[in-house]
């Protein structure tokens, strides 16, 4: 299989926590983001915003479960101006879809960072003329995440498509993400590789779509046999020895990944 496109999810997958962020610092800076969206509506932020604002997260956190367990994303805007309601402050709907737009702050304040082959495997596949995408259970719509992946160098170059759960509501395995990436490259199911460290959302959601899976299980070891999944690596730079891609691509990165896993595996890196 040549393949035309390979769309990728995103956390555990191109990039991961490599530590807690820290309240103390995301709140008041996610308040100063906001505020300057405020400001220029003439609208006064309600009194300690920053704790309004880590109230809205949490609530955001709670609610996630249940709504992703019946296939829907949870929505932060309509979340957010509650809080603002309950603040004396009222906003309409689309005022709060654009301050919860404005929250969202750059990954590595949010502790996350890219795979250390992350950048080079996403540029070797540009160079072979294969179109990328994300496709990303995310609380944030894909205008945010754009903004959020060009702080880790992810620019539309190399990762021209982005489809968040947020812009339509809707959570991986459902078909509606994957199918939305579909309309924005323009490919066949039948030519696109999926690459996934969920074995639910990515793997058995990308097979029901008809795409060639790829697991990515990050050092784990002790995870059962899934046939829905075609192939399995534990490092990006492999999908590139698997036999999908034009022969005569090199792995861009050496056998031992420099990436570190907080599992019974670690010692591997």
């Amino acid at each position: 299989m040549n393949p035309k496109a390979v769309f990728f999810d995103l956390g555990d997958t191109l990039i991961f926590s490599a530590h807690a962020f820290d309240p103390s610092v995301v709140f008041p800076l996610m308040a100063t983001q906001v505020r300057l969206v405020l400001d220029e509506w003439g609208i006064v932020a309600p009194d300690d915003f920053p704790t309004l604002l880590n109230q809205t997260y949490r609530a955001v956190e709670t609610a996630q479960p249940a709504r992703r367990a019946r296939g829907l994303e949870v929505d932060g805007a309509f979340i957010l101006r509650g809080a603002f309601e309950s603040a004396g402050a009222s906003i309409s709907d689309e005022q709060s879809r654009l301050l919860w737009r404005a929250s969202a702050i750059d990954y590595p304040t949010w502790g996350a960072q890219v795979y250390p082959d992350t950048i080079d495997t996403l540029s070797r596949l540009r160079d072979l003329s294969i179109a990328t995408a994300c496709v990303s259970n995310n609380w944030n719509d894909s205008t945010a995440m754009r903004y959020q992946l060009d702080t880790l160098r992810m620019t539309d170059e190399l990762l021209p498509v982005l489809v968040s759960s947020t812009d339509m509501l809707r959570v991986k395995p459902e078909r509606e993400p994957f199918e939305r990436a579909l309309e924005r490259t323009g490919f066949d199911a039948s030519n696109v590789v999926f690459v996934g460290d969920e074995i639910d959302a990515d793997i058995r959601g990308g097979k029901s779509m008809g795409f060639t899976t790829v697991w990515k299980l990050n050092g784990r070891q002790d995870v059962p046999n899934a046939p829905e999944a075609d192939y399995t690596i534990h490092d990006l730079w492999e999908l590139l020895t698997l036999g999908l891609v034009p022969e005569g691509a090199e792995p861009v990165a050496p056998t031992e990944s420099l990436t570190p896993h907080e599992d019974s595996n670690a010692d591997r890196y």
